[in-house]
């Protein structure tokens, strides 16, 4: 199957929202992203799934973009404290779920077309006290080495369960995922 089979499945299945919307933290009414970017609301995919498995317990992540060159990114929030089994239960469950209910072929469609993005909110989930010189100093060694810091050990899911992975501070998300999307000809994704 082609990606744009399985994009047209998953568009039929999910309503659209904005990312604004899909960032939404319902326990404080705060908003980790101001896009107006048109995403999949993939928070609906746990209650879909169960009318093929009445049994499950599955979590899912926030949001599914699907880029115009046939990427789809998972897109998670997290306002507070992130916990790593939290997330990597959403990554599987997530994955799971467009395996077993045939929006996506196989193992290799995720792994040649599936990125995952973890948005957090750098004030509430603080790994060590504030440097903006260290800050620096990470983000050189890492434009040096072209990579990225992932944290919460989830870059262990590139080129294994997913082409890559993800973690992203709300600016860090604005400046790499937000404003190169909202640039593309198709500008809405999904």
């Amino acid at each position: 199957m082609s990606p744009q089979t399985e994009r047209e499945k998953i568009e039929a299945m999910l309503k659209t929202c904005t990312l604004k919307r899909a960032s939404k933290d319902s326990s404080n009414g705060e908003y980790l992203c101001e896009s107006q970017l048109q995403v999949l609301n993939f928070d609906q995919m746990p209650q879909l799934y169960r009318q093929t498995c009445p049994t499950a317990q599955t979590k899912s992540n926030d949001a599914l973009y699907i880029a115009p060159n046939d990427v789809w990114y998972f897109i998670e929030f997290k306002n507070g404290q992130v916990r790593k089994a939290d997330i990597h239960n959403k990554i599987y469950d997530s994955v799971l779920m467009l395996l077993d209910m045939k929006i996506i072929p196989d193992l290799d469609f995720a792994r040649r077309h599936m990125e995952y993005i973890l948005v957090y909110n750098r004030e509430k989930n603080q790994r060590l006290e504030q440097s903006q010189s260290r800050d620096d100093l990470y983000g050189y060694m890492g434009r040096l080495a072209q990579q990225e810091a992932c944290f919460w050990d989830i870059g262990r899911f590139a080129g294994y369960l997913l082409k890559n992975s993800h973690t992203y501070s709300q600016e860090e998300f604005r400046e790499k995922f937000v404003e190169p999307m909202e640039k593309t000809p198709a500008g809405a994704g999904a």
